[in-house]
């Protein structure tokens, strides 16, 4: 089973943006090693607001720190937003992603903005079998604790 990490962009980024994220990423993860092994990996933005890790082989915590310190500098670096673990994701009905914080769950329910068929972008997958499960409506998903039975 592969591991994955996926960070969400605040905003969307452009075409061009992206493309250089995505080869400052590639060039950065060039260097990732776990116990002196290089871990292979794949690159993808998704969307325009998900940046998508996929290691192709094992790796190990100091490997995963070294990571996420990596991800974090390139984005400040290129001064690309990453959003922060409170935030949540979703398509609204006019099919664009939208951003809220966790806590605002209930409100958005309650207003009929969130539904439980709703996509939800979950971030919490962490390996490749489940990135099926990434957009799935928020019945299906953590956040369905909200839902009133």
């Amino acid at each position: 089973m592969q591991k994955l990490w996926i960070w969400a962009i605040d905003d969307k980024l452009d075409e061009k943006i992206i493309e250089t994220f995505q080869e400052k990423v590639r060039a950065a993860l060039a260097e990732w090693n776990a116990h002196q092994n290089p871990v292979s990996n794949k690159v993808s933005i998704y969307s325009k607001r998900f940046l998508i890790i996929e290691a192709l082989s094992e790796v190990s915590g100091c490997s995963i720190d070294w990571l996420t310190r990596n991800i974090q500098t390139t984005a400040q670096e290129m001064n690309i937003p990453l959003a922060d673990s409170a935030s949540v994701f979703y398509k609204d009905n006019n099919g664009e992603i939208q951003k809220s914080h966790f806590s605002q769950i209930p409100k958005l329910l309650e207003e009929g903005i969130l539904t439980p068929e709703t996509i939800i972008y979950d971030l919490t997958v962490a390996h490749t079998n489940q990135l099926e499960n990434f957009e799935a409506p928020l019945k299906a998903t953590w956040m369905n604790r909200y839902l009133k039975i």
